[in-house]
């Protein structure tokens, strides 16, 4: 192999080229890179990997449901979850159609259906995690991966809540947060509106914020600096600023956090006014969702591969402007059975008269707690409609007799960078005669590690040990048949 023009440098300026060279890859080619890479390891575990820069991004605290089909007859199954392969397996808790559950990590297992729903989340330490399927006998079973669920833990529907205007829960009326206790009464989530400039919001209203998020069920949106028409004087002051101001005086739950790295999903445009300019401000700040006035609507808006975020959506209803409680439970019914998003809003300062009337009570009472119906806030809702509708590189799966259908692929090496083994993985379309061999930085070949090897289709795994080797840059190449794959790793003594 002749690596042409390739200059050596020292060791220090070859590290630095390799993390500039995926960094630009990470950003170059973000929309075509596959958001989640799913396989099965030859220990028969399933592996998830989520991409480095979307985990950053988006954070991805909010469990995924993962659907298997299962061998037919099967009964007492466990699911075990681990994020690193030398953790010990933890069992996932086993739900069942008569719980009431939303946004945990569970598994509930559709017998009849020879179906199980797996929903676990990310950690914050790591961007993949392993999940192994066992008997009653604690005997690995071999089920095939069906996809992802529309809707967490395959829900026929989903039910979220906006509210405009958090700054009308003043210290003096206790206004929004009277609404949003009511609101969380009935197990719903409530996605917050926050106006956050001082006039507006004073230290006394965060803390009166910081109660509610700590209470659960809670969201917390942007709204805003000041609330003001578009265009905006100072854009990046109302819409950064108001992002700003909100991670810098609350501390958001768990969902909305990952270490030290809190996330605001969601703009709420003051007026429902959007233009192009705050358009691309949101793309810069990862915002995922702006959310606008006009009501009507039922389905998630598209998502904007050029922008990065999805389209402006609308909510279905505005309550406490729509009173009419037939309409409304009508509105309600016609959503679940299309299995859509009923999407209902408000504003405080109309709601909070109507706080103990009878349409509200009822209504609250006729939308909630059905075990059917995703209850999830705003951007999780939207965050976990991205994931599941992306770009996902999926191994088929093992059906019961362990038939594989891979692609021919070369998968990055880990641990990378490494001291002084490194696990290389690669899947192989149908049996071939492969070879692995290693080239330094000036593209010298300095090692083999397999040379001719006949192998079977499916996914192989060696171990690569480069002890006896400099820290430097080096390339694996995969040659098997037709196909040729090359990545670059790095060893760090």
């Amino acid at each position: 192999m002749n690596f042409n023009g390739f200059k050596a440098g020292n060791m220090v300026l070859l590290f630095f080229l390799y993390i500039l060279f995926f960094g630009i890859t990470d950003i170059a080619f973000a929309q075509q890179r596959a958001v989640l890479s799913i396989g099965i390891t030859p220990a028969s575990e399933l592996v998830v990997v989520v991409q480095a820069s979307f985990h950053s991004d988006y954070g991805c605290m909010y469990p995924l449901t993962y659907q298997f089909d299962i061998p037919q007859g099967s009964s007492g199954l466990k699911v075990w979850k681990k994020n690193f392969s030398t953790d010990t397996w933890k069992s996932i808790t086993e739900k069942t159609v008569n719980d009431f559950f939303n946004g945990i990590e569970a598994v509930r297992f559709d017998y009849p259906k020879n179906r199980a729903y797996v929903s676990v989340a990310f950690s914050v330490d790591t961007d993949s995690l392993l999940l192994e399927i066992t008997d009653s006998n604690d005997n690995t079973i071999f089920p095939l991966y069906a996809g992802i669920s529309k809707y967490y833990d395959n829900r026929r529907s989903a039910v979220t809540v906006t509210a405009d205007d958090w700054q009308w829960a003043s210290v003096a009326n206790w206004g929004a947060s009277q609404l949003v206790s009511l609101f969380r009464s009935y197990n719903l989530y409530v996605t917050v509106g926050v106006i956050s400039d001082f006039h507006y919001t004073d230290l006394a209203t965060w803390s009166v914020l910081q109660r509610q998020v700590d209470s659960g069920f809670v969201e917390v949106a942007a709204h805003s600096r000041n609330h003001l028409h578009t265009p905006y004087a100072d854009p990046t002051g109302e819409i950064n600023g108001c992002y700003d101001d909100i991670v810098n005086h609350l501390t958001l739950s768990e969902p909305f956090r990952r270490n030290s790295k809190e996330y605001v999903y969601a703009w709420i445009a003051p007026y429902g006014e959007f233009d192009h300019t705050t358009d691309s401000i949101l793309t810069i700040r990862k915002y995922l969702i702006p959310r606008l006035y006009q009501t009507g609507y039922m389905n998630f808006s598209a998502w904007n591969d050029t922008m990065g975020h999805f389209e402006p959506c609308n909510p279905t209803l505005e309550i406490g402007v729509d009173t009419n409680l037939a309409t409304m439970n009508a509105i309600f019914a016609l959503t679940v059975r299309s299995g859509a998003v009923y999407h209902i809003m408000w504003h405080p300062q109309t709601l909070y008269n109507d706080r103990n009337k009878s349409y509200l009570i009822n209504h609250l009472s006729n939308i909630s707690n059905h075990k059917d119906v995703l209850y999830a806030n705003f951007g999780h809702l939207y965050l976990y409609h991205l994931i599941q509708q992306a770009n996902i590189n999926t191994t088929v799966g093992i059906d019961r007799a362990n038939n594989v259908a891979f692609k021919f692929e070369l998968k990055q090496n880990y641990p990378n960078p490494f001291n002084p083994s490194t696990t290389i993985l690669y899947n192989l379309s149908k049996p071939e005669n492969v070879t692995l061999e290693i080239f330094d930085a000036l593209g010298r070949q300095v090692k083999t590690v397999l040379r001719d090897m006949h192998q079977s289709m499916g996914q192989h795994q060696v171990i690569v040990d480069m002890g006896d080797y400099s820290s430097g840059v080096y390339f694996y190449e995969l040659k098997a048949g037709n196909h040729l794959q090359m990545k670059p790793m790095v060893l760090l003594k």
